[in-house]
């Protein structure tokens, strides 16, 4: 996954997006290896979804698949404030984000 910093964030080595069927097994392991879990592990649109900052600074996303679930794309609000979503997941989700972003990397722009 690829995406461009926000104004505020640090440079980072990289965000990494993976699936595996073991989301607390890689989450304990890479903790017995120095990582730190930013996000436990929640349900996100029928996945299972967590963050963990390794000891170089990387930020990972893990997820786990799950049964999709039915959505109803034309009641979400897009332009909503995340901090006033109603499901507690997704703001808890979205919170722990914009507390890890500030922590890590480095905050000079890359040559």
């Amino acid at each position: 996954m690829f995406g461009e910093r926000k104004r505020g964030w640090p440079v980072l080595p990289q965000l990494t997006q993976i699936y595996v069927s073991d989301v607390e097994g890689v989450l304990a392991r890479a903790m017995a290896r120095g990582a730190r879990v930013v996000t436990q592990p929640t349900d996100f649109f029928g996945t299972v979804f967590s963050r963990m900052v390794d000891p170089w600074g990387n930020l990972w996303w893990v997820y786990r698949h799950g049964a999709a679930p039915e959505l109803d794309w034309d009641a979400v609000d897009g332009d909503a404030d995340p901090t006033e979503w109603a499901d507690p997941d997704l703001a808890y989700i979205h919170r722990t984000l914009l507390e890890v972003m500030p922590s890590l990397g480095t905050e000079r722009e890359p040559a």
